[in-house]
């Protein structure tokens, strides 16, 4: 059997985190570099780096026919920083696979049944949305709405803006931290995420702007935001040409987005050169692949 590999991209919420929690909305964006796995047979199976009760181990343990004789591996993965992805990227490259192992391909895989099946997993404490499974999934700015279902694709409507993604260099324990989630009212982050879905719906920059920093505003006041990254933020006010920018994911720890002109990219990149940068916007990816490896082409 050739050896299988699936990559998937590395993923940020511009929006949305908390509020899907309870049914909100969100916006996620999609980046290279990607996340990718070597999936091959062998005597005896093995699995690196992935945690037995993660959503990919319960995958695994949930379907053993398919994995009872080969090895999965990241590859490349010591690029990424905390707060991209790497647990949702590790379940969708076993549920592609299980998938791949049946019909050969995944062509015809509904984000909703993705979504479903992890959904149906068992989780400790509070169960995650899966808006960053389904939105890593179909790649690209990905829109998620849970009432009524709904996932879609996008391209970054605003070309005179540039995008950063950036690292705060921590690491988070988000698995730990929803076992432990106590939910509160997140009503107005359901409102604000609702209403910068529809900006970047409407292609309306000034409302999607705005949107950004009331979510980071929120946030803030709810107390979903680690010290750190709130020092961080309180630099990036002092940003005269940063239009929008927050902390993202669970407790804003690990990760950051800002927004710019793009006229004043030089100017930006070197007021954050204390951070590190992950992704700008050139770096949008496309969702889950996979490819056959011949002999020629295994080793990277």
């Amino acid at each position: 059997m050739n050896v299988i590999e699936i990559s998937c991209p590395a993923k940020t919420f511009i929006v949305g985190e908390y509020a899907v929690l309870d049914g909100g909305s969100a916006i996620v964006l999609n980046t290279s570099p990607r996340f990718v796995f070597r999936i091959k047979k062998q005597s005896k199976a093995k699995f690196i780096d992935f945690h037995e009760n993660s959503p990919a181990g319960q995958w695994i343990r949930k379907n053993p026919q398919d994995f009872q004789s080969v090895q999965i591996e990241s590859v490349k993965n010591s690029l990424f920083q905390g707060g991209l992805g790497f647990s949702s990227a590790q379940f969708n490259t076993v549920y592609a696979y299980s998938f791949i192992l049946r019909q050969g391909h995944i062509d015809h895989i509904k984000p909703q049944d993705v979504w479903k099946s992890y959904r149906n997993l068992c989780f400790e404490g509070f169960k995650p949305s899966g808006a960053d499974i389904t939105t890593q999934w179909i790649g690209g700015v990905g829109i998620f709405e849970q009432d009524p279902f709904h996932v879609e694709s996008l391209t970054f409507y605003f070309p005179e803006l540039e995008c950063l993604v950036l690292s705060t260099g921590e690491s988070f324990p988000t698995y730990d931290y929803l076992k432990n989630f106590q939910t509160s009212d997140v009503s107005q982050l359901k409102e604000i995420s609702e209403w910068t879905v529809n900006a970047m719906k409407k292609k309306d920059k000034d409302q999607f702007i705005s949107g950004i920093n009331n979510y980071r505003k929120a946030l803030i006041k709810k107390n979903y935001v680690t010290e750190k990254s709130k020092d961080i933020l309180r630099r990036l006010e002092k940003i005269k040409a940063l239009q929008a920018f927050k902390s993202c994911g669970a407790m804003g720890a690990e990760t950051l987005v800002i927004f710019y002109n793009k006229q004043d990219d030089e100017e930006v990149r070197e007021a954050v050169s204390f951070l590190k940068i992950i992704a700008d916007t050139s770096q949008l990816t496309y969702g889950v692949e996979f490819h056959k490896l011949t002999k020629k082409t295994e080793v990277l």
